[in-house]
């Protein structure tokens, strides 16, 4: 299956929902959940383009989903697709937090408590993962790029190097890459 066309237009209240879906999927890590909605279930993006656009907005400052949002929206219905995605994104989503925050002040110390915030940011760490697998597997990167991609896991995952540091290094290497596979 092929994406849609780059210039075609959303309506706002669809992107509201679709992005709304995506935020109400997880806490803690929905970009598994937005591959899935935009890539495998509504088929807005292929592989291919969700990777680029989460490599794009990776470098940007925020969190890399709500920029995904806002680029996505800004695309497919301009500067109201945009706040439609972004307030389908962080809307409901903000209020059950500020809920749970709540709940979660009164019940901190609780040892149940902490164990089951500790299984929730395993299982969050895991779908990142998981989500990364997939996209490797589907998009199938060339020798060049897929050192980099190691060498990025490595010293994020092994070394606990800062994200600027990263970021500072594989960002000229990939391109780099990009430009031998061009």
């Amino acid at each position: 299956m092929t994406a849609i066309a780059e210039d075609r237009t959303i309506p706002p209240a669809v992107l509201f929902r679709a992005f709304m879906a995506i935020g109400m999927s997880g806490f803690g890590g929905v970009l598994p959940f937005a591959r899935r909605e935009l890539v495998d279930r509504r088929n807005w993006m292929t592989d291919a383009e969700f990777a680029e656009t989460l490599g794009i907005c990776s470098v940007l400052p925020g969190p890399n989903i709500i920029n995904i949002a806002i680029w996505f929206g800004t695309r497919h219905g301009g500067a109201l697709g945009a706040i439609a995605a972004f307030s389908g994104l962080v809307g409901v989503p903000l209020v059950l937090l500020l809920t749970l925050a709540t709940i979660y002040g009164h019940y901190a110390g609780e040892p149940r408590v902490s164990a089951a915030v500790d299984g929730m940011a395993a299982s969050a760490a895991g779908l990142v993962i998981g989500t990364g697998l997939v996209m490797v597997r589907r998009v199938q990167p060339d020798l060049a790029t897929g050192l980099v991609l190691l060498m990025v896991f490595f010293a994020a995952a092994w070394l606990r190097l800062p994200l600027p540091a990263i970021i500072a290094v594989a960002a000229p290497l990939g391109v780099l890459a990009a430009r031998k596979r061009a």
